[in-house]
């Protein structure tokens, strides 16, 4: 896929995204916490220009209007190890929105973006902001995540928008990006998310670091 065209796909689906993807060349080491999730309760309906961080609070741009209806700072950590070397995804931030499409052109778009068919113009979305923290003790090229689970509902890497794939990590360095899905309004009110990494291998793929993983969990409170 061509760069600008992730780009795009990336503007579409990233309304209320407060970061775009970091890969830091300088090492990081991971934080495991157990704090509790905080959510924002405090209601705040009007449209701004840039990141949304307060419930209510909406975005236009491109002919879609996203809106905050919650947001959550779990700060819980991921770790998946193999041999004693380790990939450790911090979670950092959680934003579930509620989308209206007010120009239908785009809806092709949106749809690509996010890998799923979107047949009403109001639709809800799930954003995850993470860092992916290499501890494997060499670069790393990623092959993705192969599952994100919504509760019960498990989606494959098909079936999500998911920027990781093909990105190189340093060695002890950080890569911040965010992961996206259409979830129904059901799930809006989801306590349990749970991720999975295709397998992990070496620049230029000549050797696997790390097997696909298995789904490990975080809570939303």
């Amino acid at each position: 896929m061509r760069k600008s065209f992730v780009v795009g796909l990336s503007i579409l689906i990233a309304l209320s995204f407060s970061a775009c993807s970091n890969n830091s060349s300088s090492p990081s080491s991971s934080i495991s916490s157990t704090k509790t999730s905080k959510k924002v309760v405090k209601q705040d309906s009007k449209k701004v220009s840039g990141p949304l961080t307060k419930v209510g609070t909406f975005s236009v741009r491109d002919g879609r209007k996203a809106t905050l209806v919650k947001i959550y700072h779990p700060a819980q950590s991921l770790t998946f190890a193999e041999d004693g070397k380790q990939v450790i995804v911090n979670i950092e931030t959680i934003k579930i929105l509620q989308n209206d499409i007010q120009d239908p052109s785009i809806r092709s778009e949106i749809e690509s973006a996010y890998k799923t068919s979107i047949p009403d113009n109001r639709f809800f979305s799930i954003q995850i902001d993470f860092k992916l923290v290499n501890k494997l003790g060499s670069d790393a090229y990623l092959e993705g995540f192969s599952t994100l689970a919504l509760g019960d509902r498990g989606l494959s890497h098909e079936q999500f928008y998911d920027p990781t794939p093909a990105v190189t990590v340093a060695s002890g360095a950080g890569y911040s990006n965010n992961l996206a899905a259409v979830i129904s309004e059901s799930e809006v009110n989801l306590t349990r998310i749970g991720l999975a990494l295709e397998n992990v291998d070496e620049p230029g793929q000549s050797s696997q670091l790390i097997q696909p993983t298995s789904t490990q969990y975080f809570t939303l409170k």
